[in-house]
């Protein structure tokens, strides 16, 4: 399957950092299974969401994210290697996730 191009790919229209806590049995959670993650989901106007988990961002962080990212392609990788977003590997994850799905290929 080919990618769009440019001026067809879809639009990132949200992105959100939220907390996911897996119900595991107690015996699990004690044995070391973590069931606490932060997840990153980035949606676009074409109904395409990303997912990635990674560290918790601090709301300045995610509001650095969505000025950078928001009304853009999810194609914009090389801004979110600017300085000020290293810390947010987790997007450029959730973005790869949106690449791959259109592409109709896994990310691994």
């Amino acid at each position: 399957m080919a990618l769009p191009t440019e001026k067809d790919a879809p639009v990132i229209t949200e992105i959100e950092n939220f907390k996911v806590v897996v119900p595991w049995p107690q015996e699990e959670i004690e044995a070391g299974m973590l069931n606490r993650f932060d997840m990153v989901r980035i949606r676009t106007d074409s109904g395409i969401t990303g997912y990635a988990t990674g560290r918790s961002m601090r709301p300045e962080d995610l509001e650095k994210v969505k000025d950078t990212f928001v009304g853009k392609t999810p194609f914009a990788l090389e801004q979110h290697l600017r300085p000020h977003l290293v810390k947010c590997a987790s997007v450029e994850h959730a973005l790869w996730d949106i690449i791959g799905k259109m592409a109709a290929m896994p990310v691994h």
